[in-house]
This record gives C-alpha cells, structure tokens and sequence, in this order.
C-alpha cells in the first residue's frame, strides 16, 4: 500500500510541477495507480480450530489442528473503465470502480499446530492426501471466516477512502466513487 501510495504521490507531484490541468492529472495519476493491476486495500490474519475425522471399517482418524489464514481483499485495476467515470463539473466526479473481490486466502502449512492427533491400530496414520484436505478444509474455513467477517465491505471502505482523498488531491472537491453492481454507499444495485 505503501508503495502504491508513493506511486501515486510522485504521480500527483509530477502533474503539479508541470501544470497540466485536472483531468490530464487525473489521467496521470490513474495510469500510474492502474499499473499496478491488483490493489489491496484490506488484509485479514484469521486464526481458528478446524477438526478432520476419517473412518473406514475399524481404521479411524481424527486430528485437530490451530490455523492462522492470511486474507487479501481489493481490486483488479485491469478490468477498470475509464468511460465510467464522469467528470460532471471542473469540481465534480463520479468514479466507478472494479468489483471488490477476495484476492488470496494463504494457509502457509508452516503455521499449523497440532492440537490432537489419533489414529487407532488398524489405521496407517495420516497420509499426505489426508495433510492436503486439512489444508482445504482450512482454506474453506478461512473462506467462510472472511465472509462472516465482511472482509469485501472493509476493502470496498478503504478503496472509497483511498480514491476519494486521491480525487481530492486533484481539486475535486464533490467525489463519488462507486463499485459495479454496487451504488455509493456499498448498497446492492438489483
């Protein structure tokens, strides 16, 4: 974030010191910031239980392992469209944005704990198939987590946040940024 911002502020000083006028900055600075692709705008570290049993005649298995889950949610400034946003007066714009989207759900195997593990005398313990659906079921979890958690709506309110000071910057000073498929304010559009 750090890095994009720094983009954009060279971006925003370059434009001044040249003394284009508002929309030639605002091209500019939209070209520098969609470079970039994908923006992150909220990242979430979940930490959770998740429990997986597996029987099979008189083999049964049950282990419980600690989880942390790493969460990125933001935009893809690839699928942005210039001709969707309007600039109503020299102080006015309405910008529409890129669906927010859940960008990565990371599960390093390396931050699992085992919390129990039991395998009875007629099971061979735990095979790597059955490590690799613990680790789907913890990205599941971490899924379901981050949609409980409305990890989408923060991302959508740090991105409105973000662009609006941008636009700011730029002299606007009536600034509306919106989501495809979404109005204003975050509301669904039917």
């Amino acid at each position: 974030m750090r890095r994009i911002a720094r983009k954009v502020s060279y971006a925003l000083m370059l434009c001044l010191s040249v003394g284009c006028n508002r929309k030639a900055k605002f091209e500019e600075a939209m070209a520098r910031v969609c470079a970039e692709g994908d923006l992150t705008f909220c990242e979430y570290t979940l930490r959770g239980i998740v429990s997986y049993e597996d029987s099979y005649l008189l083999a049964e298995k049950k282990i419980a392992y600690g989880y942390k889950a790493y969460v990125k949610a933001g935009i893809n400034l690839g699928e942005y469209d210039p001709s969707k946003t309007v600039v109503k007066d020299s102080k006015t714009i309405s910008m529409v944005l890129p669906q927010v989207h859940i960008q990565s759900v990371d599960t390093p195997v390396s931050d699992f704990v085992p919390l129990s593990e039991h395998a009875n005398f007629f099971s061979l313990g735990f095979s790597p198939e059955d490590r690799n659906r613990i680790k789907e079921e913890v990205e599941k979890e971490a899924r379901r987590r981050a949609k409980e958690l409305d990890v989408v709506k923060d991302a959508e309110d740090n991105c409105r946040q973000f662009f609006t000071a941008l636009l700011m910057s730029l002299g606007y000073e009536n600034v509306t940024v919106s989501f495809e498929g979404r109005g204003p304010l975050g509301e669904k559009n039917d």
